[in-house]
């Protein structure tokens, strides 16, 4: 190349030649670089050196079809040089040989000459009446053809004439105007098929006697046999059949098919017949398993199969085949099935884990649910275990598995602490198991895998170690609890269960003052006699019956002095559940004792007491049932302690209160909360009067569980009716004080609050009685509640307004913000007689100023944190606020700021200034966004540009209140902009300069491309070849010029379509016409294959484009659809408009019924230059990236959906 590069420039002429050249990716690919020379004259008249213009075109893709079409127009020539068939060509009427190939020659003993007549090349052939046929075709034009014709030809190794036999085709050739011009002979040698039918003929006979052979022989064998003609007819069945079936032998073979279809289980049939028919219809064995009813009317299986004879051409002639019981071996199965089932479900319900693994890597083949479920699913079939589960390669696990793979030998683990999942788990998590890893083998004794078995005894592990660990904690517990025996303040003894003394502890003798060694009797001499003599007989019955005892008695001190104790002993038991002795504790109970007593005394003063009060009282248990009356009850009631007992109370109630006074105490007992209620009860004599019940629990100073209640009945009928009396004048005040929209409380002069109405105990969800001055502050907030109270002392002391802020506590717990505010009512002497106050809910105003200082503090934290200037204005536009990084950048400190903040005028370049000044005075004027582009001088004098941005803040009247904007550092991205702009223009200019090349180039290259193609076709009209492939190479030539031409007009309108999407403007086009000129301009091609139109652009009938881009586009894939139609079917294309359901912008589709594009292989290559899916059919590969390049020119996209054999559908979204 460099070379002729030299060449071309030393001498002055221009070059051509082929190069490759490597693209950015590393790729290579052909070019055809020119180069032409200025005229010499020219350069020297302007005083210059030669200049030189060249081109380089890439032709990769026109060069790798060249290559292919050589490629396989050498593959043909081998294929017909090497091809068994016998072809040869003869030309003109005396059929002079122009072409023979290898076989032919081979045949023919090599005599056939180029350009010899077959009569004298083959005199014996044309004795025959070979050489008449070819007269025949060719003056009749009619194909002849030959089936199993015999030969005689001469043999060139002996001279004498063999026989062969052939299938040959005589068929006419034509010249392009129809002429003929000789006959292409195509044989193939079927002597070896010929001799073999003979011989298959003859075999017929021997094999028909060795039918009848077989078939007695099949006769005695345990299953049916049968055959049946090429349609499936019956035409033998073994006597077997006729034993299982119960049908009588000798009748119409008809009749043992229709037994056969009556006998065949219903479930079967249609199977049966789909198998029968592909087995004849296809000629290949057939097989399948079906139930036949026996003539015990009992179904059994059977396997039957049947395998075909073929003839000699290939044709099914019969099928033979049996029918064998498979019905045990079915039933086998199913028991095997079944069992496989079960084991299947006992492995994944089994508490043991089990996995297989295959390989030296250890892939899982298997694992049952408890083994998945333990290793949190992370298994994966045919993954190794090293990569599932590192954590267990990393504990040695995998090493264990190399092992056995290894040596064959199982491993065992016992009680393996294991950690699962991360490899940092806690030793706490650890678990424990006992497992196994036993080696698989195959039948030759070969390890292929391993079986690991598995249980978690973790549980078993840790139970043994809290064993352990509990063992030593009751030794030690053991040892505490003789210590502590010995040291507590209580007797401790042990009887064997005889009641025999056996243990004292240390205290007893300490406290009686007996010597240790003491004897039993002399242990129970600390008694009294009244007292040993019961407690002795009382221990002695119960030890006897095996039973606990417990028994109250006194005991003498060493002083002498006799104190009360308690004693309570419980029998122990041995390992074979008899009582081995019995434990007793004596405790020391004297003070008790004396308080038990003083509680009697006590009682009994209660008890005088009560029955002399005015009020009823009683008492009940913890479940509410009274169990008690003072004397007053039955006084006034006249009821008697039987008949009031429990719930007995409700007779002396209201009936129709009765039911209500009751859920509401029931409602209090359950809840522990004290009871309070009014309501009338009926006297002795029948008269009812109002009573206040109030009733408070009593409760276990240990538990705090009710364990009695005790309550009160006072008489206030009087006191009620003045109530009634007050109640009229107060209501009223009341209603005024509970219907406003605050909490409302009274206080007398010293402070103390006396009433809240209900919205208060609302509120706090309490009772009016607990809402009281005891209570009120509990209410507000711990952090509020110093403070509160000292205002509120202030003003009870200066009898002055009180007014303080402070948090109140709602009955869900949550806390709310209120103004407390009072005011005192004075005596006319001045003195404070009554505060009235209010608390007003206040939360939600306190939250929003609260919210508003946060935010406020949010925004200044947010305006110093982002990497922007921010500023704020106020509504007439005056800066108010700007951040630190305004500072930063400007070198200014706020100090030296004069008029707003910011200082702009100091900062914004003068070019700037005025535009800046005018178009922020028109924004704070409208309330339009405010947005600019200006520079800045920065703190070491250098201006950069920024983008400045405001939006305004406006009240809910529309006025603007405030300005918040940014001013966002993008001198960096202008300058990349004036670089893209200044190389867009570059490339504008680069592609306007290709597009020239190109559409030149094209232009220039038709001229040389038609003086060929002019310089061929003369040469073809007057010149004689002689040799035999002229013919096709004549044809190879006329399809390259054919494709070369379509290659430069593709590019061609490549171009034309970019320079008239850029020259011309897009206009409304009217589809339906449109079409129909395309169609139109197809219609030769639309008459050769019958197609037909379904056109629809009803909802988008116009479109916007340049319509020659649309009429090219349009062309294109209509013509595709004619081209790559299937055959035998007629293509139908349809073609339609929609509006996009998200755009509303139009969608163009086409769809044919074609051959299809395999968008799988395809896809990706669809729309690349020059590149084919259909090689069968000629074109150059550029219509697709036409119509893609000139949609996406246009703005839109190019969508396709496609089938093989169904056709392909194409999405133009415009």
């Amino acid at each position: 190349m460099l070379e002729k590069y030299e060449a071309a420039l030393a001498a002055g002429t221009p070059w051509r030649y082929k190069l490759r050249l490597r693209r950015h990716d590393g790729e290579y690919r052909w070019f055809m670089s020119q180069g032409v020379p200025e005229p010499l004259e020219e350069a020297q008249a302007a005083g210059r050196s030669r200049q030189w213009f060249g081109s380089d075109l890439d032709i990769h893709d026109l060069h790798e079809t060249q290559l292919q079409l050589q490629a396989k127009d050498q593959q043909l020539s081998q294929i017909l040089s090497q091809s068994p068939a016998m072809i040869a060509t003869v030309a003109g009427p005396d059929h002079r040989f122009t072409f023979t190939n290898a076989a032919y020659d081979a045949l023919m003993g090599h005599r056939p000459r180029v350009c010899a007549p077959a009569a004298q090349c083959l005199p014996e052939v044309a004795e025959q009446g070979f050489v008449k046929l070819l007269d025949t075709v060719y003056e009749s034009g009619k194909t002849f053809e030959g089936r199993a014709m015999p030969l005689q030809v001469l043999d060139a190794a002996s001279g004498e004439l063999r026989q062969v036999y052939l299938d040959f085709t005589y068929q006419l050739l034509r010249d392009g105007h129809g002429a003929a011009t000789g006959i292409l002979a195509f044989g193939v040698d079927v002597t070896e098929q010929v001799l073999a039918r003979q011989e298959a003929e003859r075999l017929q006979a021997d094999l028909r006697a060795a039918d009848r052979h077989l078939r007695r022989q099949a006769e005695v064998l345990p299953i049916i046999t049968f055959t049946t003609d090429a349609t499936g007819r019956t035409t033998y069945m073994s006597p077997q059949w006729y034993a299982f079936t119960g049908q009588k032998p000798g009748g119409d073979w008809d009749e043992v098919d229709m037994v056969w279809a009556e006998r065949l289980h219903p479930d079967d049939q249609e199977k049966t017949r789909f198998e029968i028919r592909q087995s004849i219809n296809f000629a290949r064995l057939g097989r399948i398993e079906v139930r036949l009813r026996g003539a015990n009317g009992q179904y059994r299986w059977f396997m039957t199969e049947a395998v075909p004879e073929l003839d000699a051409a290939g044709r099914l002639r019969q099928r033979y085949g049996y029918l064998l019981d498979v019905h045990e071996l079915r039933d086998t199965q199913r028991r095997l099935e079944e069992k496989d089932r079960q084991l299947s479900q006992i492995l994944d319900q089994a508490p043991a884990m089990l996995a297989t693994m295959e390989g030296p890597e250890h892939r899982f083949t298997f694992f049952n649910s408890t083994y998945g479920q333990l290793l949190g699913h992370r298994i994966q079939l045919g993954r190794p275990v090293a990569e599932l589960m590192p954590e267990l390669a990393a504990q040695g696990f995998v090493e264990l598995l190399d092992r056995v793979y290894r040596t064959g030998e199982t491993f065992v683990g016992k009680e393996m602490p294991t950690r699962l999942g991360a490899a940092a788990t806690p030793a706490e998590l650890t678990q424990y198991f006992d497992f196994s890893y036993v080696a698989l083998r195959d039948g030759q004794g070969h390890i292929t895998g391993i079986l690991a078995f598995a249980l978690d005894v973790t549980e078993r592990v840790r139970s043994r170690q809290q064993a352990e660990e509990l063992a030593a904690e009751i030794n030690r517990r053991d040892e505490q609890v003789r210590t502590i025996t010995a040291s507590v303040p209580v007797f401790i003894f042990n009887f064997s269960p005889n009641g025999q003394i056996t243990y004292t502890n240390p205290y007893f003798f300490e406290y009686t003052g007996l010597d240790p060694s003491a004897s039993s009797d002399e242990i129970w001499g600390v008694l009294p006699p009244d007292d040993r003599a019961t407690v002795r007989a009382l221990a002695q019955t119960a030890m006897a019956a095996g039973e606990p005892w417990q028994a109250t008695f006194r005991c003498r001190r060493q002083d002498g002095e006799l104190r009360w104790f308690q004693a309570k002993a419980q029998p122990y038991t041995d390992a074979n559940g008899q009582v081995a002795g019995f434990s007793a504790a004596i405790i020391k109970i004297h003070e008790l004792h004396e308080r038990t007593e003083e509680l009697a005394r006590s009682r009994a003063d209660f008890a005088a007491l009560a029955d002399n009060i005015a009020q009823l009282a009683w008492m009940a248990d913890a479940q509410g049932a009274i169990f008690w009356y003072n004397q007053q009850w039955y006084d006034y009631t006249g009821t008697t302690f039987d008949s009031m007992q429990g719930w007995g109370w409700q007779q002396v109630h209201d009936p129709a209160l009765a039911d209500g006074i009751r859920d509401r105490y029931v409602a209090c007992i359950q809840a522990g909360k004290p009871w309070e209620d009014t309501f009338p009860l009926r006297r002795h004599d029948g008269e009812q009067r109002w009573f206040l019940s109030r009733a408070r629990p009593i409760r276990d100073p240990a538990t705090g569980e009710v364990v009695r209640w005790f309550g009160t009945n006072t008489d206030v009928t009087e006191l009620r009716q003045l109530q009634d009396q007050l109640s009229d004048s107060e209501e009223e005040l009341r209603i005024q004080a509970e219907s406003i929209p605050q909490q409302v409380w009274t206080a007398q002069p010293d402070g103390t609050v006396d009433f809240f109405n209900h919205r208060t105990a609302a509120y706090v969800g309490e009772s009016m009685e607990r809402c009281g001055a005891a209570h009120w502050l509990n209410f507000v907030h711990p952090d509020d509640r110093g403070p509160m109270q000292s205002r509120w002392d202030q003003a009870i002391a200066s009898q002055r307004y009180f007014e303080a802020e402070f948090r109140l506590r709602r009955y869900d717990g949550q806390y709310r913000w209120f103004l407390g505010q009072a005011q005192a009512r004075r005596a006319p002497g001045g003195q404070v007689l009554k505060w009235y106050g209010t608390n007003t809910d206040v939360h939600q105003q306190r939250v929003l100023q609260e919210e508003l200082v946060r935010r406020e503090e949010q925004f200044r934290f947010l305006a110093e944190s982002v990497p922007q200037i921010v500023w704020t204005s106020t509504g007439v536009g005056g800066n108010d606020y700007i951040n630190q990084r305004w500072y930063d950048y400007t070198g200014l400190v706020p100090s030296q700021t004069t008029g707003d903040r910011a200082d702009w005028p100091a900062v914004i370049h003068p070019d700037d200034l005025n535009p800046t000044n005018q178009r922020w005075k028109h924004c704070v004027e409208t309330g339009e966004f405010f947005e600019i582009e200006y520079r800045f001088r920065r703190h070491d004098g250098v201006y950069r540009w920024f983008l400045g941005q405001g939006r305004a803040q406006r009240s809910a009247d529309g006025h603007i209140i405030k300005w918040f904007g940014t001013c966002t550092d993008i001198d960096d991205q202008k300058q990349v902009q004036q670089q893209l702009e200044a190389q867009n223009a570059r490339l504008v200019r680069t592609n306007e300069d290709l597009d020239n090349f190109v559409y030149t180039a094209s232009h220039d290259l038709k001229q040389p491309i038609n003086n060929m193609a002019g310089i061929f076709e003369e040469l073809t009209r007057t010149a004689y070849f002689r040799d035999p492939d002229s013919i096709k190479l004549i044809a190879y030539f006329e399809r390259a010029l054919a494709q070369i031409f379509g290659t430069i007009d593709d590019l061609s309108a490549i171009v034309r379509g970019q320079r008239q999407q850029q020259e011309l403007p897009p206009e409304p086009v009217v589809l339906a016409p449109l079409v129909d000129e395309v169609i139109g301009s197809l219609q030769d091609l639309v008459r050769q294959t019958g197609a037909t139109f379904a056109l629809d652009f009803a909802t988008f009938p116009v479109v916007t484009f340049v319509r020659p881009n649309l009429q090219s586009l349009l062309f294109n894939l209509i013509s595709n659809s004619l081209k790559y139609s299937a055959p035998g079917r007629p293509p139908l294309i349809r073609l339609s408009s929609t509006p996009d359901a998200v755009t509303g912008r139009p969608i163009l589709t086409v769809q044919d019924n074609g051959i299809g594009i395999d968008m799988e292989r395809f896809g990706p290559q669809l729309f690349q230059l020059f590149r084919r899916f259909h090689t069968h059919i000629e074109g150059t590969g550029m219509g697709l990236y036409l119509v893609n390049r000139i949609v996406q020119n246009h703005g839109g996209r190019l969508e396709v959906t496609s089938a093989v054999d169904e056709g392909t559908t194409f999405h133009i979204y415009l």
